[in-house]
């Protein structure tokens, strides 16, 4: 049996994992549908900010926790505006109007929600993202996302 995925998009396959020689070596292996896996789904949502953020980290914070309690292969910096360099996030945050982030809905609640607690003015938008991918694949430490996950057996 051979396992194909086609139209593969973001994650991370560690190779040195897999030995065709273990009997186990699927024990882990799980094709989930996207719709069951809230942060995988399209960032349909943008959250504005008319006002600085007073406590920037914590908004970060709960991001990351959450993506990493959900087992997300994605960090804060997928989801938060200017987040791959923290420094800089927090620096945009200081702003009196900015794009925060972009999310599905689960990261729009946890990012409105922290806002709100910190009274911190915000507006939030709905756009529709094209068409994203339909699988989450897990296997050992590895997982990404595709359009189509196959079982082909040999003839």
């Amino acid at each position: 049996m051979s396992l194909v995925f086609n139209g593969l998009e973001e994650g991370r396959l560690l190779t040195d994992e897999l030995n065709p020689d273990d009997d186990e070596a699927l024990e882990g292996f799980e094709v989930i549908p996207v719709s069951d896996v809230p942060w995988a789904q399209g960032c349909d949502w943008s959250i504005y900010c008319s006002g600085p953020i007073g406590e920037p980290i914590s908004l970060f914070a709960k991001v990351h926790d959450y993506l990493r309690l959900s087992e997300a292969f994605f960090g804060p910096e997928h989801f938060l505006n200017e987040a791959t360099d923290i420094s800089r996030f927090v620096a945009m945050t200081k702003a009196g109007g900015f794009l925060v982030g972009r999310g599905p809905a689960c990261i729009r609640d946890l990012i409105c929600a922290e806002l709100e607690r910190q009274g911190v003015p915000h507006n939030v938008v709905r756009t529709i993202t094209d068409t994203g991918p339909k699988f989450l694949v897990r296997l050992g430490h590895s997982a990404f996302l595709c359009q189509e996950a196959l079982a082909e057996l040999a003839d």
